[in-house]
C-alpha cells in the first residue's frame, strides 16, 4: 500500500497508521478528493500509438472518438444511431410499425463511422518524438498529448462536450522552422463530401436517414479545399507556430430532413461559447458523475493486481458511460468506438444476453441512468413485440428473441430461447431495488415484466411433452425466474393499484403451481466465471483477462481489436461481486430460530428475505473501501483492512427494513447508531434495523468504536506510467532508447 493514497489535512497517512484504526468516514460516507484520487487511474501512453488498435476512446453517450498518431493525429467519428439499414421490402398484410424491413441475412444490418479527421503538419511533429505522452483523464473524460520532436513540440486536449454531441479539439504547436498544416476530413465510402468557406464535411443518405459531419475552426484563418471525392481539408497559413480550437459536429435526421443545418447549429452553439466554457461544463458533468460511487482495492506491496483491478473498474465504468446517452441501445461490439472504418466482428444487431451483461453492474454502481438507452429500446420494441406475438405464435404477452435488429425482427439461430425478455424484464427489477423510482417502476419495468410473464405463462401451457421444456436444468431455470417476477407482480399490482383482483389471483395461483417462493438472480447467469474460494479469485480472474485479450485501453478485445462491452460489465460484475452481494436467508442456511424475526419479513419490493453480504469474496489480504448500492434503496460504505472489516455506513433513500450478513460473525456484538443514538446491539447473524427515509445509520463493532480511530481523507497522485500485472498490461512504456 503506497502512502500516496491517504492524508489528512496536514500529512499523508502511513501503512502503520492505517493498521492502528485510520478510517476515511466523514459522518455520513468515504471521504475521498475524487479529482486527485482518479489522476492515479490516467490512462498513459509514453509511445505514440501508430496503429489504430491502439486508439484512444472519447465519448458524451452519443457521439465518440478514437485517437491514434499515424505521423498526423487522427480521430475516427461514430455517431450512435447511424444505422445503415438494408432496403426494406415490407410484408403487404402489414404495416410498418407492425413488421419492419423484411431481411434474411444478418450481415445486412451495419451500424457505420461518420468518417476520419486528422491534423497533418509538414514535417510531422508526431514522427519519431524524443518524448511523447497520451493521456487518457477517465474522471474529467479528456484526453492530453504532449510531443516533442527534432521538428518542434505540440500539445492537444481533446473532449466531446457533454450533453452538446461536439468534438472539441484545442491544437497548439511551435516549431523551428516554417510549418504546413492541413485539416483533413475523410471518407472511405461513396458520399458527397464538401468544403466552403471555411467548413469541411461529409453529406450522406443511407435508407432511412440522412446525416452530416461538419468542421469548423476557431482561432485561425482558414480555406476550403477538395483533395478527391474521398477527402476535403482546411489549409492554415505557413507558420512557426499555431493556436486553434477544431469543432467537429454529426447530425442524423429523417430521409426528409436537413442534417447540414442540424449539425451546423450544433457547431455555432458550442464555438458561441467557446472552448474555455465547455470545458469547464463539461469537467463539472463528468465530476458529479464520479460523485455517485468508489471502490478503491488494495493489495499491499506484493500483490499490486488489486490496484490494477481497481483501475480497470474506474476505465470500464467510464467506458460504459461515455456510449449511452442515445435513444438506441448500444451495441456492445465496438459501440462508438470503431477504428478500422466501418469494421465490426460481427453485424449490428442486438443480443440479448449481451444487452443483459450491460445492465447488470450498473444497479450496483449506482448508475442506472447508463442503462436508459437498453430500457428504452426495450420499451419502443414492447408493442410490436406483443403485436408479433400475437400474430405469430397466437399467444399473449411478448416474446424478444435472443437475437434481434432494432425493429425487433429475430435472427435468432433456433428457437430454444424464450426467456431474453422475462430475464431482462427482471434485471430493470433489479435496477428499481437499487433506484427506487416512480416512473422507472410504472411506466417500465412493469408493463415489460407483465407482458414477459404472460407470455411465458401461456407457452408453457402449450408445451406438450418432448418439447423445448424437456431440458431439466432450462425449465428450472424458467420455473425460478417466473416464481420471482410473479412475486414482483403481485407487489407491483397492489402498490401501483392496476389489474383487476381477478388476475392477481390468476399469478398467485401460477406461483402455487411453480412450487411457491424459488430464488433466482439473473445475474449469476452473466459471470464469465463463479469462484467459491476468494484466494483463487485472483488467479481466474487474471487468466480469464488474458483469455479475453485485455487491451491496453484497459477493455477487453478478443476479436479484431474491437471493444466488447459486454466484456467490460462483466468485468465490473466480477470487481463488484467481491465487495457486495445480496442473498437470500435460505441460501444462507439460516432458519428462522436463530436470526432476528423481523429479519425474516417480506423483503424490498415483496421480495422473499434477504440481507446484504459485504466482501463475500475478498481476498483475506486485501484492504478494500466502496461507496456502492444496494437493493432497498440503500446507499453503503465500508472499510476492510486485511480481510477485518472496520464499519459499516447504510444510507436510506426511501426507509424500511435494512438486513445485513454481520460482517464480523455471529456472536461479534455489533453496535448499530443513528447518529450518536444506539439503536441497538446486537451479536447474531443478520443485522436488521428499521431505517426512514434520509437517514446514514453506523454499524461498528461494540469493542473497536470509530470514535478511536484517526480520520483521514483518500486521495492519489497523478499516474505518470503504464500499469503492469503480470503479463497484463494498461498504457503503453516509451521505447527503449539506443
Amino acid at each position: 500500500m503506497s502512502s500516496n493514497r491517504f492524508v489528512t489535512a496536514t500529512r499523508a497517512v502511513t501503512y502503520p497508521l492505517l493498521s492502528e484504526g485510520a478510517v476515511a468516514f466523514n459522518g455520513s460516507t468515504i471521504s475521498v478528493d475524487h479529482s486527485s484520487y482518479m489522476a492515479q487511474h490516467d490512462l498513459v501512453y509514453h509511445m505514440v500509438p501508430t496503429l489504430s488498435a491502439l486508439a484512444m476512446p472519447l465519448g458524451d453517450g452519443d457521439l465518440g472518438a478514437m485517437v491514434w498518431c499515424p505521423e498526423k493525429l487522427t480521430a475516427q467519428l461514430q455517431k450512435a444511431d447511424l444505422w445503415d439499414d438494408p432496403l426494406p421490402s415490407w410484408e403487404p398484410s402489414t404495416t410498418l410499425e407492425q413488421s419492419g424491413p423484411i431481411v434474411k441475412t444478418a450481415e445486412q444490418w451495419r451500424l457505420l463511422s461518420a468518417g476520419r479527421l486528422a491534423i497533418d503538419c509538414v514535417p510531422s511533429l508526431f514522427a519519431e518524438p524524443v518524448r511523447y505522452e497520451q493521456r487518457l483523464s477517465p474522471y474529467s473524460a479528456t484526453l492530453h498529448i504532449m510531443a516533442d520532436s527534432p521538428a518542434g513540440s505540440c500539445q492537444v486536449t481533446a473532449f466531446v462536450a457533454a450533453n452538446t454531441g461536439v468534438l472539441v479539439l484545442r491544437y497548439q504547436d511551435q516549431s523551428l522552422r516554417t510549418v504546413q498544416r492541413r485539416i483533413e476530413v475523410s471518407l472511405w465510402r461513396q458520399a458527397h463530401l464538401f468544403a466552403l468557406g471555411e467548413t469541411i464535411g461529409i453529406l450522406q443518405a443511407l435508407a432511412d436517414r440522412r446525416y452530416a459531419l461538419m468542421v469548423r475552426v476557431q482561432g485561425r484563418e482558414v480555406k476550403a479545399g477538395m483533395r478527391n471525392s474521398h477527402q476535403v481539408y482546411l489549409e492554415i497559413a505557413p507558420s512557426r507556430s499555431c493556436d486553434f480550437t477544431l469543432y467537429a459536429a454529426v447530425a442524423t435526421v429523417p430521409r426528409n430532413g436537413d442534417p447540414v443545418s442540424a449539425a451546423r447549429a450544433q457547431l455555432q452553439s458550442a464555438m458561441a461559447k467557446g472552448y474555455d466554457t465547455l470545458l469547464r461544463e463539461h469537467r463539472q458533468h463528468w465530476a458529479a458523475f464520479w460523485q455517485k460511487s468508489f471502490l478503491r482495492l488494495d493489495g499491499g506491496e506484493y500483490d499490486p493486481f488489486a490496484t490494477y483491478l481497481e483501475n480497470l473498474w474506474y476505465l470500464n465504468l467510464y467506458y460504459l458511460a461515455a456510449c449511452a446517452r442515445s435513444a438506441d441501445a448500444p451495441l456492445p461490439n465496438g459501440a462508438l468506438w470503431l477504428s478500422q472504418q466501418d469494421r465490426r466482428p460481427t453485424p449490428a444487431l442486438y443480443n440479448g444476453t449481451a444487452l443483459r451483461t450491460l445492465l447488470a453492474p450498473l444497479p450496483v454502481a449506482n448508475h442506472p441512468e447508463i442503462g436508459v438507452p437498453i430500457v428504452e429500446t426495450y420499451h419502443r420494441l414492447l408493442p410490436t413485440m406483443a403485436a408479433k406475438t400475437s400474430r405469430d405464435m397466437g399467444l399473449g404477452g411478448a416474446y424478444f428473441p435472443e437475437r434481434f435488429n432494432r425493429f425487433g425482427q429475430s435472427f435468432d439461430v433456433s428457437s430454444d430461447a424464450h426467456n431474453n425478455g422475462l430475464y431482462t424484464a427482471l434485471l430493470l427489477w433489479q435496477l428499481w431495488r437499487h433506484a427506487p423510482d416512480p416512473f422507472l417502476l410504472k411506466e417500465r419495468v412493469y408493463p415489460l415484466l407483465r407482458a414477459c410473464v404472460q407470455f411465458t405463462l401461456e407457452r408453457r401451457e402449450t408445451v406438450v411433452e418432448g418439447g423445448p421444456l424437456s431440458d431439466a436444468q432450462e425449465d428450472f431455470r424458467e420455473r425460478a425466474a417466473l416464481s420471482r417476477a410473479l412475486r414482483a407482480l403481485l407487489w407491483m399490482s397492489t402498490t401501483l393499484d392496476v389489474d383487476e383482483e381477478e388476475t392477481r389471483a390468476q399469478w398467485r395461483q401460477a406461483l402455487q403451481e411453480l412450487g411457491g417462493d424459488m430464488p433466482f438472480d439473473p445475474i449469476y447467469e452473466l459471470l464469465p466465471f463463479s469462484c467459491q474460494n476468494a484466494e483463487e479469485f485472483s488467479m481466474q480472474l487474471r487468466e480469464w483477462l488474458q483469455e479475453m485479450h485485455q487491451t491496453p485501453q484497459g477493455w477487453l478485445a478478443p476479436e479484431m481489436h474491437v471493444p466488447r462491452l459486454d466484456y467490460s460489465a462483466q468485468l465490473l460484475l466480477l470487481i463488484q461481486s467481491l465487495l457486495l452481494r445480496e442473498e437470500s436467508l435460505p441460501s444462507l442456511a439460516l432458519t428462522r430460530s436463530n436470526i432476528n424475526p423481523i429479519a425474516w419479513e417480506e423483503g424490498f419490493g415483496g421480495e422473499i428475505p434477504t440481507a446484504i453480504h459485504l466482501f463475500p469474496s475478498l481476498p483475506s489480504h486485501w484492504s478494500a473501501a466502496f461507496t456502492l448500492a444496494a437493493p432497498g434503496g440503500f446507499r453503503v460504505s465500508a472499510e476492510v483492512l486485511e480481510g477485518k472489516v472496520r464499519y459499516i455506513a447504510v444510507r436510506s433513500l426511501v426507509g424500511g427494513l435494512c438486513r445485513l450478513v454481520n460482517p464480523w460473525g455471529e456472536g461479534a456484538t455489533v453496535r448499530i447508531l443513528d447518529g450518536r443514538q444506539t439503536l441497538a446491539e446486537v451479536s447474531g447473524p443478520i443485522l436488521a434495523f428499521e431505517t426512514v427515509a434520509g437517514g446514514t445509520y453506523l454499524i461498528e463493532r461494540s469493542d473497536f468504536p470509530l470514535s478511536r480511530a484517526v480520520r483521514i481523507r483518500f486521495h492519489g497522485r497523478r499516474n505518470e506510467a503504464c500499469k503492469t500485472a503480470g503479463r497484463l498490461l494498461l498504457g503503453l512504456p516509451a521505447l527503449p532508447t539506443s
